[in-house]
């Protein structure tokens, strides 16, 4: 909610949508009623706001940004690539993600280690993962799950991996409606990246240098990495280039300021 002075009333409502809106949700009816801008990160969801009822020109298509080091990216793009280096994979947690890796993993023998982090990883879901890769020769001593991996931490651990695998199941909101922060983090890290092919995941990356792979296929999993890692790592300016989270913030300010100002509908 934004105000151009404290003792002023409330001038622009914002509101920022990651999810698809749903008009049985009386908290969603509001939403869509009182917002002067609807703003997503998912072309997706925006049609899915046009559908609602919300006026096209209320609506702002809004990429999600890296949260991650620039310098830092910057080093790895230049950095000298090595195959053997682990395998970093965030977000497998969510639906069927880590169980596509782990049926990668099983298939070929030579695919190196499998580093898997997440901040979701429950713990009933984690122990049973645990246990699989456990009791499995072909996986233990070769998937490692970390759990949270945050902050300067998670810079730390993209010092030692070679690339970062970002799975997603083909689905009705995965398509269109997704919002891959994953993705979006990953092609900014300087390290090559293998994302599951979806209309909402090309969006996302833009001309990011990425590997793509057909959703739910183990083949064509272990074909693309192999691929990537044995590919050139992105440029310097594909990576250093990608906006970060502040450069989203000032736009933000822009589009509050045009909208208080009149120059938006």
């Amino acid at each position: 909610v934004v105000s151009s002075e404290a003792s002023r009333p409330w001038q622009a409502v914002l509101m920022e949508w990651h999810v698809r809106p749903r008009r049985d949700l009386r908290v969603h009816r509001r939403a869509l009623v009182r917002s002067s801008l609807h703003l997503t990160p998912s072309q997706g969801i925006a049609d899915d706001l046009c559908r609602s009822g919300v006026d096209p020109h209320r609506i702002v298509l809004l990429p999600n940004a890296c949260g991650l080091s620039r310098d830092a990216a910057r080093r790895r793009v230049t950095s000298a690539s090595d195959r053997q280096r682990p395998v970093l994979a965030m977000g497998l947690h969510r639906r069927s993600g880590i169980d596509l890796a782990l049926s990668a993993w099983r298939k070929d023998a030579t695919l190196p280690d499998l580093i898997v982090a997440g901040r979701d990883q429950g713990s009933v879901r984690f122990a049973a993962w645990s246990r699989a890769i456990e009791d499995d020769p072909r996986l233990a001593g070769r998937v490692h799950l970390l759990g949270p991996c945050w902050g300067r931490r998670r810079e730390e651990l993209l010092e030692r991996v070679g690339l970062w695998l970002t799975l997603y199941p083909e689905d009705d909101v995965t398509r269109r409606s997704l919002c891959p922060l994953q993705v979006v983090d990953a092609v900014g890290s300087g390290l090559p990246v293998v994302a599951t092919d979806l209309p909402s995941t090309r969006f996302a990356v833009g001309d990011g240098l990425v590997t793509f792979v057909a959703p739910d296929d183990v083949d064509s999993l272990v074909e693309g990495i192999h691929r990537s890692l044995a590919g050139p790592r992105p440029s310097e300016q594909q990576v250093v280039g990608r906006p970060r989270w502040e450069d989203r913030a000032h736009r933000l300010v822009e589009l509050v300021g045009e909208r208080l100002e009149g120059k938006l509908p």
